[in-house]
């Protein structure tokens, strides 16, 4: 509390540090006060925080996206035709697919986030539940799709041999599918908990088992486009096993808190209503951005193979 002194002119400070604020506390304090370098030190402390989740989501996405470039170096070097395939069968894959499955489960970002700073802990394994359960869902039209994408593609591809083949990895793929949907809701589960690594270590794991099994079923074994599909799908359904594999191992075991087992609360409709709102718009956010890239690849088609 700010006292003047007459004998010495001069305005005197009292620790206050025990009172309530009153209309006589000063608004500011001296550059010296504790709490403005406390101040400074989070602030340097929160960009620390962020650079430390950061880097590793960042790892996370170039080694999931990595998938994409590994078969189509193997395609590559098949044929253009392969080459060609693979790209519109990735293209539609990512987004009759994998876009959707990553939209939907953008909705457990903001709802396992606010049970796990909320203090609702069980609650963070009970969204995940849900989100297994409308993403099992939505895989279902969305293979169904996938059965008939040779025909679908001979639509809008000029080439219809090309789009037979695409049309044939994408059955492939099919695989692959619920280990793709399963790994990005699982993913989301740790993250929530502020691990961001276990993710990124599986992936590290994933990427070359992806190229050696793509490469040996496409070229050793002569299944040519479709065994570079059998690898990725093959390598899709091994991350969510060996995510599961370090929730269950002792490594894991702090992320029990946030499990409370298999629930009946997770089917409740009036409880799946507002993930399903979040998941219909992550959606279309990811469907809108993947969208250029299906227009690039069927207006390529129009030019040619080798284009």
């Amino acid at each position: 509390m700010a006292q003047y002194s007459a004998e010495s002119g001069e305005v005197q400070y009292e620790a206050v540090r025990d009172l309530p604020p009153s209309e006589s506390t000063p608004l500011l304090t001296d550059s010296s006060s504790p709490a403005l370098v406390s101040s400074k030190d989070d602030v340097w402390s929160e960009i620390w925080l962020l650079m430390r989740y950061a880097l590793p989501l960042i790892a996370t996405y170039l080694l999931q996206y990595s998938w994409c470039i590994i078969v189509t170096f193997i395609s590559g070097h098949l044929s253009a035709d392969d080459l060609a395939a693979a790209s519109i069968g990735m293209t539609t894959m990512n987004i009759v697919g994998f876009a959707a499955f990553e939209g939907m489960a953008t909705a457990l970002d903001t709802l396992c986030s606010q049970a796990y700073g909320s203090g609702n802990l069980v609650g963070v394994g009970l969204h995940v539940q849900r989100m297994m359960i409308i993403i099992m869902c939505a895989a279902v039209p969305i293979g169904a799709i996938w059965v008939v994408s040779p025909w679908l593609l001979s639509l809008f591809v000029k080439q219809h041999h090309l789009a037979v083949l695409a049309g044939t990895f994408l059955r492939v793929s099919i695989i692959g599918m619920p280990g793709y949907a399963s790994f990005e809701a699982l993913k989301r589960f740790l993250q929530a908990q502020g691990n961001f690594k276990a993710a990124m270590c599986v992936l590290v794991i994933c990427a070359p088992v992806n190229a050696l099994l793509s490469w040996l079923f496409a070229s050793k074994l002569g299944m040519g486009l479709a065994g570079a599909a059998l690898g990725a799908a093959l390598t899709n359904n091994l991350r969510p096993t060996l995510l599961l594999l370090y929730i269950v191992s002792p490594a894991g075991t702090w992320s029990h808190q946030c499990w409370g087992g298999f629930s009946r609360a997770a089917l409740s409709f009036p409880k799946l209503w507002p993930m399903l709102k979040l998941s219909v718009a992550g959606t279309a956010v990811n469907l809108a951005e993947w969208a250029a890239f299906e227009i690039v690849t069927f207006s390529t088609s129009y030019l040619g193979t080798e284009q």
